[in-house]
């Protein structure tokens, strides 16, 4: 078979993985090809980036590479985005790994503030020869999602600040109480958990995260919280250009 016309079969395949989810019984177990990084920074001077796939399993595996602008649900190359992405689909052999590069060839994206994407990595394991006759065995695709941040050249301050910057007011809601996390600055901050501190030496949490967007605000629900409460000091865990969280702080007047 044809290099091509094998690619052809497997990007078949991996749209069909996509598009159903029938579980049954029993199940195999796999997601063996490892990301390198869990963001990318792609800064508007590059010419392209690169990031390293590697399978650190015992057999081969077909991935399949490509970007949305947050839908999860969408098909690969549903959205047009300004990147190319070489290769989207690949056979990375056991214990081996692959080079990714990602190019922007667009124009348009704003020259005041990060832009930010979805890289998805869907890996479809090879089909199982120790199957018996008649069973009913599925063989599940593993896909990661990591961000993919666009940084124009020149924008004010950095990450570290843009967190620090951050506006919090508590608010109460029908659905219950919310900090109110607001975004002065260019760049995009994601935040993993936080909690906050009352005057009353209380303490509650929000476990989901969040990202808040330049510009924009983001609310994350509280829980837990009901009545009168005054609000002291809200620690956040917010994750930097290499995913590693550090601390923010903010005490409230």
């Amino acid at each position: 078979m044809s290099t091509v016309s094998g690619l052809a079969r497997w990007g078949g395949m991996l749209g069909r993985f996509l598009l159903h989810g029938v579980v049954l019984f029993p199940m195999l177990a796999w997601g063996q090809v490892q990301i390198s990084g869990t963001r990318v920074i792609y800064p508007s001077t590059a010419r392209e980036v690169t990031l390293e796939l590697t399978n650190k399993g015992t057999l081969p595996a077909l991935v399949q590479v490509w970007m949305d602008t947050g839908d999860r649900r969408i098909r690969p190359g549903a959205d047009r985005l300004p990147f190319l992405i070489t290769p989207p689909i690949t056979r990375i052999e056991a214990l081996r790994g692959q080079s990714l590069r990602l190019a922007y060839i667009g124009q348009g994206l704003p020259l005041n503030k990060e832009s930010v994407f979805w890289l998805n990595v869907l890996e479809v394991p090879p089909s199982a020869k120790s199957a018996v006759a008649g069973q009913n065995l599925v063989q599940l695709a593993f896909r990661s999602r990591i961000k993919l941040f666009y940084r124009p050249q020149g924008l004010a301050g950095d990450i570290q600040q843009s967190a620090n910057g951050l506006q919090w007011q508590l608010l109460h809601q029908a659905s219950g109480y919310v900090l109110r996390a607001s975004n002065p600055s260019s760049y995009h901050v994601s935040i993993s958990n936080l909690d906050l501190t009352t005057a009353q030496a209380r303490q509650y949490v929000n476990r989901s995260g969040g990202m808040v967007a330049p510009g924009a605000s983001f609310d994350f629900p509280l829980e837990r919280l009901s009545g009168p409460v005054q609000a002291k000091t809200v620690t956040f865990y917010w994750l930097n250009d290499y995913g590693a969280r550090e601390v923010g702080r903010f005490a409230f007047n």
